[in-house]
């Protein structure tokens, strides 16, 4: 039973492994704070769809209000990612 579990990494493995995948963990944590900002937005979203008080009208230019913002955030993210894999390749 053994046989099929990996052996486990000694505490230099992973210390090596994250000094030589530095890059690609900062970019993952930052795409991740990107999606939790851009799930944020959408849940603002369901808040003025839901709101009973709000014109239609209101609640049109308050969504694109947040729909600019997801696109904004989204935007720096694939730019940044695009940096990081220029600078990578250089």
């Amino acid at each position: 039973m053994s046989e099929c579990l990996p052996p486990k990494k000694r505490p230099q493995d992973r210390a090596e492994y994250r000094e030589e995948n530095r890059d690609q963990i900062q970019g993952t944590a930052y795409l991740k704070q990107t999606a939790d900002k851009i799930a944020q937005l959408r849940r603002f979203q369901d808040i003025v769809r839901e709101n009973k008080e709000l014109s239609d009208k209101a609640k049109r230019l308050r969504i694109d209000a947040l729909i600019g913002r997801m696109v904004a955030f989204a935007r720096a993210a694939v730019e940044q990612k695009g940096r990081r894999e220029a600078a990578a390749n250089q």
